[in-house]
């Protein structure tokens, strides 16, 4: 898969907290990104009690420059995402940061935990983007974000979150991974 990517394949790989992500450790590290243990929760940068729905917007300055969200000539630049849960990357020396964790952020081992009992993850990523060879890959922290799901008030989040731009990150990744923005 490594070769492949690196011979002009494009990968979007999306992990999650618990099994899932222990489960693609071992090709994330293969390209070079680094998935944490637990989950991360940001009462700075978070939607109002739920510290685990991590909002990324211009205006926190917590979405990084790329052009996945950054916009084009015909669309504009990405304002507020929301991310759910999830674990924090870190990638190669060249990995652009699409969404950054906030100076907040903290991975806990589970939900309900007290944020101040968790590991400091600020800095680091819930998205990024590389090119490896003449391949590009993205990895997002976040299952939702590349699927419309409710929670158990029926709230919708990810895809369908109402006030986001969800489903405009993933076609951002989606054309910068075809190469239809260069």
């Amino acid at each position: 898969v490594v070769q492949w990517v690196e011979n002009g394949g494009a990968m979007l790989i999306a992990v999650d907290d618990g099994p899932p992500a222990r489960g693609v450790r071992g090709l994330t590290a293969r390209l070079g990104v680094q998935v944490s243990d637990g989950i991360v929760v940001d009462v700075g940068h978070s939607e109002p009690r739920a510290p685990e729905r991590l909002v990324f917007s211009r205006e926190n300055g917590l979405i990084g420059e790329h052009t996945i969200v950054d916009g084009g000539d015909d669309r504009p630049a990405l304002n507020r995402v929301v991310s759910v849960g999830g674990p924090a990357l870190s990638g190669p020396a060249d990995a652009v940061v699409l969404l950054r964790l906030g100076p907040s952020a903290v991975a806990v081992s589970r939900l309900g935990v007290s944020p101040t009992s968790g590991t400091p993850v600020p800095g680091l990523a819930r998205a990024l983007a590389f090119t490896r060879g003449r391949g590009r890959v993205v990895v997002v922290a976040d299952t939702s974000l590349l699927t419309g799901l409710a929670d158990a008030d029926g709230q919708p989040y990810g895809l369908g979150a109402a006030g986001t731009q969800t489903d405009r990150f993933l076609r951002g990744v989606m054309r910068w991974l075809a190469r239809v923005d260069g």
